[in-house]
This record gives C-alpha cells, structure tokens and sequence, in this order.
C-alpha cells in the first residue's frame, strides 16, 4: 500500500506539474500580447496628449500588431482546460470579457468621445487582467514547489507595466508641453511603485536573477529616462515644459524593453523548472511502478503455489455462488415484486453443493445463510407492501365514499343558497373535493387497486373531456379547440378522464398563469387510433428531461418512495399501460410542452369512430409535434404533418365553461353516469 500511495501521488504531482507547465507556456503569448497593448496604449497617450494632430499612424500600426497576438493569445488559452467554476476559469474569462471591449475603447479615441485618464484607465485595466493570470498561477496545484519563480515573474512583470504606464502618461505630458491637472500625482505615484516593485523583485529572486537584472537594466537609456523623470518633476509646475516627447518615448521604450527581457529571462526559468518537477515525478512513478510489479511477480508466484491446492472446492463455490447472484437471487427478487405473499410457499433458497469441512465449507454454509436471509427479507417486504397497499385502498375507499357524501351535502346547499358570495364559497368547496376525490383514485393506482368508480354506459369524448377539466384547478384556463364525434368505451371511460386531467393539471401548474392551455386531435391510421394533444405555454422541459419523461410513460416503474412525489407521471403511466394508450411528451413550437395521447380504437365505441378513422390518411405515422400558435389554429407538426388533421384547422378555441353553473350542471351529470361501490366505506 506504501508503493502504490507512492505511485498514487507521483503521477498526481507529475500531472499537476504538467498542468503548471501549459499555464506557464500560457504565459508566453500573454506576455508578448501584454508589451504589444502596453505599447498601443502609450502611442495613444501621446495621439490624444497631442490633440490627436500626429501620431495616429503609428497607433494604428500598433493596433493591427495587437490583433495579431489577440489572436494567437486566445488560439493558446483555448487549448487549455479551465473547468467552470474555478479561479483558472475566472480569470481566463475576465481576460476574454476585457479584450472583447478593446474595440470599443479604440472607437472612443477615435471619435474623442472620453478623456485621456480615462483612456489610460481602461487599458490599465486590460493589462491587469492579462499581469493576473500569471499571478494566479499560486492557486494552482502543486504550485508550492514554483511559488519563488511565481512570485518572481508577477513581480518584474509588474514592474515592467509601471513602466509602460510612466512612459504613457510622461508621452502624453511632454507632448502637451504641460502637466494638466492631477496628471503629476499620478505620475510621481507611477514611479514610486515602480521603484518600489523592482526592490520586491530583487529580494525575491535567485541569486543568478539579480545578477542578470543588474547585468541588463543598465545603460544609457536607463540613465536618460531617469533623467527626463526626475526633469519632469522639478519643471512639474512649469506652465511649459520644453522637453521631448519623442526623445522620452524612445528612451524609455528602450528601458521597458531591457526590462521585458529580463521578464522573458523569468519565464524561462519558471517553464524550466516546471518541466522538471514533472519529469522528475513521472521518473519517480515509473521507479515505483516497477517496485509494485517485482512485489507483484513475488506474491503471484507464492499465490499460485497456495493455490492450487484450493482450486476445484473454490470452482465449485465460485459456480454455486455465480449462479445464485446472477439467476436465482434476481429471478426470486422479480417474483417477490409481482407476485401475492400467499403465493410465494415455495420459494425456498437452494443450498450451495459443497461438504467441505474447512474454511470455504464454512464460507458455503455462510452463503447458503446469506441466501436465506435474502430471499426471508424480501418476503417480508413482499408482505409490507401488501399491508401498504391495503392500507393506500382503505383510506381510498373512505376518502370516496365521504367525499362523494361531501359533494352531495354540498350540491343541496347550493339548490338552496341565493347569497351570491356564499354560493361562491360553495362551489369552491365543491371543485376541492373533486380535486380530492382525484387524488384518491390516484391512491388506489399507487396500490395497484381498480378504481372502484366506472360508468354504466360508453361515454361521449367530449363529455370525457369536460369532465376531465372540472377536476382541473385552473379549468377556466383550459380551451378545447373542437372534439370529434366519438365515444369511449365505459369500462375506460373512468381511467381516460383520469389520465387527461392529471395531464391537464400538470399543464396548467407548469405555465405562465396568464396562458391557455389548448386542447386539439387528429386521427391516425398507424397506430390506429384517436391522437388528444394538451399544450401549454409554460417554460418547457430539455432534452434530458423529455427523454426521462417519455421512458417513463413508456414503460411504468416500480412503485418506491419517488413515484410519491411525481404521482401525476406514475399515474398516468399506470393507466396508460392499463388500456394500451400511448402517452408521450415533445416540446411546442412556441414554448412549453405538448402531452399527446393516443386512445387506441379498442376504446372508442360506436359507428362515428369506425367513420372518423376511415378517413384518415396513409402517410407515415409520426409523433405530432404541436402545432403553431394556439391562437390561430393552424396544425404543425415535425418531419411531416400529422395524418389526417381534423378538426384544428377551422376551429376557433373556446372557454370549455361558461359560467360556474355550466361547470355544476356538466358535473353532475358525470357523476350521475357512474356507480361507486357500496362498500367503500370500511
């Protein structure tokens, strides 16, 4: 465990070296796009100081130079990984969000739409978005082991941009021939961090670093800038300066160039070194993987020898064990999900066959419990689910039976009731426990149970579907475009309405208050049958959760604490699979979810049906995707419209209910169409 901890944390260190090495070569292409920005914005200090009147040549220049490394910076940084949500990231975005505004400031100078101090500010601040990602290369892994050569280059690369920055503001001075007010604070103050920036430098390199500064910032241009500084600062309040701006420039660009040289120098060293924390770690992750493989060869050969003293009992048990994982363990658990525990005698676990008196006996008796227990506590869960559902169907029951008691209390005070508020106040009492008595059908599907509620006769579609609104909490919203002239069969007719309110409700739950939720068909040759589509208006579902729906609805999944919170998809899929409908989701054209169902002909009833689906056309069946705008009517679909598109073309959508009364009439007649059973209270 000692070697492979040791092989575990050399390849991570040689990883994250390698990791430290691509940022460093990162660094590159951001240094060089960092002197060319440097460079444009010190040309454009002196284009603006100047009133703009010479200068703009060499600006323009320098800009196309700058597009030229923009776009190599941003070839580079995209090669490297940055996950979301990390400083990596972060940075590499605020630099990409700084460079995207660049053309926008240089459209600024050339129209003098801003200041010179504030031309300068906004790239200073490119620049500091570009001087951090070498900074925070500290937060890296593994940077520990590099923070010296870290530090290092932020600091001579700091250096080098207050450099720049004196150069940009002293061009801007001397070629106004004046200082305007606050500029000579902010140059003093430019200097003096400057200065102060190469001493942190020079404390914080190498011995061979502080020697190559001293060896290379030297000369006469380093002693003519310093000059011209300290000249600038004694005729500071001088209304005319009389210096030269281009004699200025060229010194002090040939100081900053003698100082990116040695930021280059730093560089060097930092991408060297990394190179060799990471080679040195993979040469260590290579000497302890052939450690583990001499140890490995060792122990296989001792292995072997034990072994094959114990090779046919451990077949045996091997094979016993296989089999009773791979087929008899998941056969009896399928069982036990669908089967009564009454009918579950003889499901009794299979000892392994083996009389071994040693340890793998003992482990073959051991299994042999283990198996019994299994197959004991499935049993037991068997029998808990029962005892669940019986009482998921007794409290059903009940809920029915006194809600159906509750609505006809209710509907007798209503006859009664002239107040208009407290008539009000009634039918919302009554529209509840719809609602509920919805819910505790829903229970019954949870258990398993037949819904005790069915209708004595075929019942009209366009019944089905109002009734299916009135269980619905927003019905006023629900619009149904036109329903053809058809019946379901009683003995569905209960599951249908069910199944369209859940998805009506989901509908309205799931879109923007203020929306319909249209109601259209069509019908269908292959598959034969009548196609109800609910669409909303609301935010919609991805891909991934489409796709989980429509697995879902597709094929029911065992019933387990999560069919619970989304019951209106479990129901639905329950019923759906109950009487062969097909049920899927696709989004709208226009946002929001189409639910389509698709009622087989077996359900539909009567000679209208046989008609209407005579009449369809022979084209490929395609699942609808819905239709244009709710507003309009107009049927749509995906690669091909739909077959045979009826009765969504010429319609106009309409409120199902008119008035809260037509709503009770409707209600009641529903109710008067079924029968419950007498013994639903218990």
């Amino acid at each position: 465990m000692l070697v492979v901890g040791t092989i575990s944390r050399a390849l991570g260190d040689a990883s994250d070296y390698a990791r430290l090495s691509s940022l460093a070569q990162l660094e590159r292409p951001t240094l060089e796009l960092s002197h060319a920005l440097q460079n444009e914005r010190d040309l454009t200090a002196g284009y603006i100081g100047g009133r703009r009147t010479s200068g703009g040549k060499a600006v323009r220049t320098q800009r196309a130079s700058a597009d030229r490394l923009i776009a190599a910076y941003k070839q580079a940084s995209g090669e490297i990984e940055a996950p979301f949500a990390t400083p990596l990231r972060t940075r590499l975005d605020e630099v990409a969000d700084a460079l995207d505004g660049l053309p926008q400031l240089r459209a600024s100078v050339d129209a003098a739409g801003l200041t010179q101090g504030s031309v300068q500010a906004q790239y200073t601040d490119i620049m500091s978005s570009l001087l951090n990602l070498g900074s925070g290369l500290t937060t890296e892994p593994g940077a520990q082991a590099l923070a010296r050569e870290i530090r290092s280059l932020d600091l001579i690369s700091q250096a080098a941009e207050y450099t720049s920055q004196s150069r940009a503001e002293l061009n801007a001075v001397f070629t106004s021939n004046t200082f305007l007010g606050g500029q000579f604070p902010e140059f003093a103050g430019t200097v003096a961090r400057q200065e102060q920036t190469v001493e942190e430098f020079l404390s914080a390199a190498s011995a061979s670093q502080q020697a190559f500064y001293a060896d290379r910032v030297k000369g006469a241009a380093v002693t003519r800038t310093k000059a011209l500084e300290n000249r600038a600062s004694e005729l500071a309040g001088a209304s005319r300066l009389g210096l030269k701006a281009d004699e200025w420039y060229r010194s002090s660009s040939q100081k900053l160039q003698l100082m990116q040289a040695v930021e280059s120098h730093v560089l060097d060293a930092l991408i060297s070194r990394s190179q060799d924390l990471q080679s040195r770690q993979q040469r260590a992750a290579l000497f302890a993987a052939a450690q583990v493989l001499v140890m490995l060869a060792l122990a296989a050969g001792i292995s072997i020898t034990v072994v094959r003293s114990l090779t046919m009992p451990l077949q045996r048990l091997r094979l016993s064990a296989m089999e009773i994982a791979d087929r008899r363990l998941p056969e009896a658990v399928k069982r036990l999900r669908s089967a009564q525990v009454d009918d579950l005698g003889d499901l009794k676990a299979v000892p392994i066959d083996t009389s071994s008196p040693d340890e793998i006996g003992e482990v073959a008796r051991a299994v042999d419990a283990l198996q019994q227990a299994s197959l004991g506590l499935a049993k037991d869960q068997a029998a808990l689910r029962k005892s669940v559902n019986g009482m998921f169907v007794n409290l059903s029951l009940r809920s029915q039976h006194l809600g159906n008691r509750l609505l006809r209390l209710v509907d007798g005070l209503e006859q009664k009731e002239v107040n208009p508020d407290q008539l009000e106040n009634l039918f919302s009492i009554d529209h509840l426990v719809t609602r509920m008595l919805r819910n505790s059908e829903s229970l019954l599907v949870l258990a398993g149970a037949q819904n005790k509620r069915a209708h004595t006769r075929a019942l009209p579609l366009a019944q089905a579907l109002m009734a299916a609104t009135s269980e619905v909490d927003h019905y006023t919203r629900i619009v149904i475009a036109d329903v053809p002239d058809v019946t379901l069969t009683s003995d569905s007719a209960i599951d249908v309405i069910h199944l369209l309110a859940e998805l009506m409700e989901n509908a309205t739950a799931f879109s923007r208050p203020e929306s319909n939720v249209i109601v259209r068909w069509y019908s269908s040759t292959r598959p034969s049958g009548l196609c109800i589509e609910i669409t909303d208006h609301g935010r919609g579902m991805d891909a991934g959760q489409l796709d989980t729906a429509n697995r879902r609805l597709a094929t029911p999944p065992p019933i387990d604490p999560s069919s619970v919170r989304t019951m209106g998809l479990f129901v639905v899929s329950q019923l759906a699979a109950r009487h062969g409908i097909g049920v899927w989701l696709a989004s709208s054209a226009h946002g929001g979810v189409t639910a389509s169902v698709m009622i087989p002909v077996a359900l539909l009833a009567g000679a209208p049906a046989d008609t209407l689906l005579s009449n369809a056309g022979n084209g490929p069946a395609q699942q609808p995707v819905l239709l244009e705008s709710p507003d309009t009517g107009a049927q749509g679909g995906g690669t091909s419209a739909p077959e045979a598109a009826v009765g969504s073309d010429d319609s106009t959508p309409s409120a199902v209910f008119g008035s809260v009364e037509e709503w009770r009439t409707h209600r009641r007649l529903v109710e008067s169409m079924t029968t419950t059973d007498p013994d639903g209270e218990q």
